[in-house]
């Protein structure tokens, strides 16, 4: 008579290892190793900065739409753009997906509200550039749908393509030497000497050496070449930090 093996947890094992080591194995892809964290919107700065609170630990932290850069504040529609990205999101628990944060601790993350992807959101809208500097934090799918979203919003002339000649902001803040992005200073050569760095919102600056010279937030810098430069800008020098 035909008698049934006892299947014994070992005997389980055994069996499970057998087919893994006969399965095909391929390496992980990096959108796969992407950590990502859920948050509320608490603030929305600005076309393609948000700030939010996560669910988990509390913590707030600066997300920058990751591969899209919108109008500053100061230019045509920059105030369009804030405005749409805060219909989108503000107030709202989202799904930050990220690789990397920048040297001030800004996450740079493709926002998800639902599944769906705001950073292409504000594309398709024509509220913000396909920002090609980034290529290397999107996959090759993530490229071709963002460089395809605003070559449609261009062809639709909507958002911010309505106007004849839109500035694309990292030209904008160039020509007016703001920093907002940290990839977007300059390094200086060996030697070279330190900027006098600025807060565009105390309208205070600070030379190199005082105290506060590394804390003037990334979003609010501005950096000139010495204080008479800065002076002749409207700043004035923080208290305790004359030229």
């Amino acid at each position: 008579m035909f008698r049934m093996r006892q299947f014994t947890p070992l005997r389980a094992l055994t069996l499970a290892a057998l087919v893994l080591a006969c399965a095909p194995t391929r390496a992980l892809t990096q959108d796969e190793l992407t950590p990502f964290f859920d948050a509320r919107v608490v603030g929305v700065l600005d076309g393609n900065t948000i700030s939010v609170s996560n669910t988990s630990t509390g913590q707030q932290v600066y997300v920058r739409l990751r591969g899209i850069d919108a109008p500053e504040m100061q230019q045509p529609r920059g105030a369009d753009a804030r405005q749409n990205l805060a219909r989108l999101v503000a107030g709202k628990v989202v799904r930050v997906e990220f690789k990397t944060t920048d040297r001030m601790g800004t996450v740079e993350g493709r926002v998800a509200l639902d599944g769906d992807d705001v950073n292409l959101a504000q594309l398709a809208a024509g509220m913000a550039w396909f920002r090609t500097a980034y290529y290397n934090e999107l996959s090759d799918d993530q490229k071709k749908l963002y460089r395809d979203a605003e070559a449609e919003a261009r062809a639709a002339r909507r958002g911010l393509w309505q106007d004849d000649a839109p500035a694309p902001p990292w030209e904008y803040r160039a020509a007016k030497k703001i920093v907002e992005d940290p990839r977007d200073i300059p390094q200086p050569a060996a030697g070279a000497a330190k900027s006098v760095n600025a807060d565009r919102r105390s309208r205070l600056y600070y030379a190199p050496g005082c105290a506060g010279y590394d804390r003037v937030p990334a979003r609010s810098r501005a950096r000139f070449k010495s204080a008479a430069e800065a002076e002749r800008a409207g700043y004035k020098p923080a208290p305790g930090c004359q030229p």
